[in-house]
């Protein structure tokens, strides 16, 4: 003889077998917790959350119940004209069965849906530090060219105002260039290491979102929805939320 009693789901309506010596239950069917009722020799099952503005259970359901019952996947094919060209060169069109998913919720699974999930960090990096330092190679080269040119014209000038003019050259126009493009070096550095600390910052602040989503959605996989006060709470505080404040329930530690 099984010592299981079999009870109905005050929930859902699911048939669940009940210990004797069980105090507690969450139905395998929806989730809802139950407290397991020993009186006169009877077995039954109440729910197990009050709400704090009514102060009964028999209307209250869990939010995550709420959405697996009324919240369904569907699938299904459709028709979508295509073109194609035949074996003559010609376009001709034709219908391509293609199959379609879509979710279907109602309007309570709706206004009850769960905290959105924070994006994480963009995951790009700044090109202007490596911007900088190709136009500062780009310049290192235009001064070592002028440098080597300027060079040459010194060595192989046999007068002294063409030396001369060699000379001043590669002073006015290999010199700026030279000392632009180390110091446009340093400046990318620079730029590097400032990119750096702000992805830094970005990185940890993209933490602490998520951080604070996933407690979020641990109040929410824990509240419950009273359909006689329309609002929501969550078992063991007193805190109750209109249907349409429930986000501010959520966020609150």
């Amino acid at each position: 003889m099984s010592d299981f009693v079999t009870l109905t789901c005050p929930a859902c309506g699911g048939r669940l077998d009940v210990s004797p010596t069980q105090s507690s239950l969450e139905c395998k069917h929806c989730g809802t917790e139950h407290v397991v009722r020993h009186e006169a020799g009877a077995i039954s099952l109440e729910a197990f959350a009050r709400c704090p503005q009514c102060g009964r259970n028999d209307r209250a359901e869990k939010v995550t119940a709420i959405r697996k019952s009324q919240v369904r996947e569907i699938s299904g094919t459709t028709e979508v004209a295509e073109s194609y060209t035949d074996s003559e060169g010609q376009v001709r069109s034709r219908m391509r069965t293609v199959p379609t998913s879509s979710t279907e919720a109602s309007v309570l699974a709706q206004r009850l849906d769960p905290p959105p999930q924070p994006k994480g960090p963009s995951g790009g990096s700044s090109c202007l530090p490596t911007a900088v330092f190709i136009g500062a190679a780009g310049l290192f080269l235009s001064g070592l060219f002028c440098t080597l040119s300027s060079f040459t014209a010194v060595i192989g000038a046999s007068a002294s105002d063409d030396r001369i003019a060699g000379i001043a050259s590669l002073v006015f126009l290999a010199g700026p260039a030279i000392a632009i493009s180390v110091g446009m070096v340093f400046l990318a550095r620079r730029l590097r290491a400032k990119a750096a600390e702000e992805k830094q910052v970005e990185l940890e602040e993209s933490r602490r979102r998520l951080a604070e989503w996933q407690m979020a959605m641990d109040r929410w996989n824990a509240m419950y929805y009273c359909f006689r006060d329309d609002g929501v709470f969550i078992p063991g505080k007193r805190e109750f939320a209109p249907l349409e404040r429930m986000q501010h329930l959520i966020a609150e530690p």
